[in-house]
């Protein structure tokens, strides 16, 4: 009859290890699934703040939506999991992430660095219609005086 009773608890025992460890498994797998969607959209907002920027340069105006975008049919298929917002000179996509990946001693606006739940990034546009003579000002240099050269 004692042997019948540490038998019992030992496979209760087992029974609750086996439960624990299980749980654990769910566990760890559901954390990783959302480690890797997290990164999956990081890669995917870097890729359509790249096709933005793009865009912004070919026409001199940003997009009116994403599907304004010539975007690969894998990012395409995720593109409604994104938000996209304008103004004249910037844009804001949004994102909604499982998991933490905030950093303290960071603070640029990246998505490598987001917080958990809906997130968002603001880019400034930067205007590439300039007139090289505004960035050079031959008067800043004189070319007539070479002292100190030899020849």
């Amino acid at each position: 009859m004692q042997l019948m009773q540490g038998m019992k608890k030992y496979y209760l025992a087992m029974a609750i290890l086996a439960v624990v460890g299980l749980v654990a498994v769910v566990w760890q797998y559901t954390l990783s699934r959302g480690t890797v969607g997290d990164q999956k959209k990081v890669g995917d907002i870097s890729e359509l703040e790249g096709k933005i920027d793009g865009y912004y340069y070919d026409n001199g105006r940003l997009p009116g939506s994403l599907s304004d975008l010539s975007l690969s049919d894998e990012i395409n298929g995720r593109v409604s999991d994104y938000e996209y917002t304008k103004t004249s000179d910037s844009y804001t996509l949004c994102a909604n992430f499982k998991t933490d990946a905030s950093n303290e001693d960071y603070s640029d606006d990246s998505p490598y660095f987001h917080g958990k739940g809906r997130q968002c990034f603001t880019q400034e546009v930067i205007d590439t219609n300039y007139n090289v003579d505004d960035l050079y000002n031959s008067q800043d240099y004189n070319f007539d005086s070479m002292d100190g050269y030899e020849q």
